[in-house]
């Protein structure tokens, strides 16, 4: 029965280094070892961020180029009001002077004819 139980350890105790041998020759000391799956799922992942760092920089883009359009839409409002602002004023300088000459006009009276004018 000794024998036997000597036998039993001795097989065990092979096994046990046969498994720590195979083990650590499928996946050397300085490599990590990972599953198929594990691989393809870091391989979709990396395109992924890849994809989306680019969808970044592209949203940056057009949020920078869509706040320089906007000022200079700004630099246009502000230059069409004051554009306006002085062609209201233009329009008031413009009716003072007409009621001015239309005051001022005299009544031109020439012998034997009729007066003209205001």
């Amino acid at each position: 029965m000794k024998v036997i139980l000597i036998w039993a350890f001795l097989l065990a105790a092979a096994a046990t280094t046969y498994s720590q041998a195979t083990s650590s020759q499928a996946c050397p000391a300085d490599l990590v070892c990972i599953s198929r799956e594990a691989a393809l799922k870091a391989l979709e992942d990396a395109d992924v961020r890849k994809a989306l760092e680019a969808k970044a920089k592209i949203d940056e883009q057009a949020i920078n180029d869509l706040k320089t359009e906007l000022e200079n839409m700004r630099r246009e409002v502000v230059r069409f009001s004051t554009e306006a602002s002085d062609l209201r004023q233009d329009k008031v300088h413009d009716r003072a002077i007409i009621e001015l000459l239309l005051k001022n006009t005299k009544r031109k009276c020439y012998p034997f004819s009729v007066c003209i004018g205001g």
